[in-house]
């Protein structure tokens, strides 16, 4: 998986760790692992590789994100297949589906809610047919 930091402009490789059912990586896209806001990152630690958190960890860090871990259950249940917004008055807006919300500890969503207002429609048809979730419905703009 490769994610772009703003502060170095430079890619961040990571790989995930290898299903032993499938013999596949367990995720085929960044946002199944991690889901990088303007101030923490929801990492599912179990999912990547023992020899690449350690760097992604420091670069999140370095870069003033506090890590939210999740685990690869709550993962699987889109909790990282979510995206931070702002709205039209600069309020952060957490978007995660009612399954991913749901699957969050009450710690979690704690840390979260410190900066950001979550917003968790049930989109479970969508998740169900398509395997993807709030992220993947949501593309991103950026003002310069």
């Amino acid at each position: 998986a490769v994610v772009s930091t703003q502060s170095t402009g430079k890619p961040l490789l990571f790989r995930t760790v290898i299903d032993s059912k499938t013999n596949q990586p367990i995720a085929y896209h960044t946002d199944i692992v991690l889901s990088v806001a303007e101030t923490f990152a929801l990492v599912c630690k179990e999912a990547i590789h023992k020899e690449d958190i350690g760097n992604l960890e420091k670069i999140l860090q370095e870069t003033g994100k506090k890590i939210i871990y999740v685990t690869y259950d709550q993962a699987k249940n889109f909790a990282t297949n979510s995206i931070q917004l702002k709205s039209q008055d600069e309020k952060r807006l957490f978007v995660v589906s009612k399954n991913g919300y749901n699957s969050l500890n009450q710690e979690q969503i704690q840390k979260i809610e410190k900066t950001s207002v979550i917003l968790s429609p049930d989109i479970s048809t969508i998740e169900f047919i398509s395997g993807g979730s709030a992220r993947s419905m949501n593309g991103e703009l950026f003002k310069k």
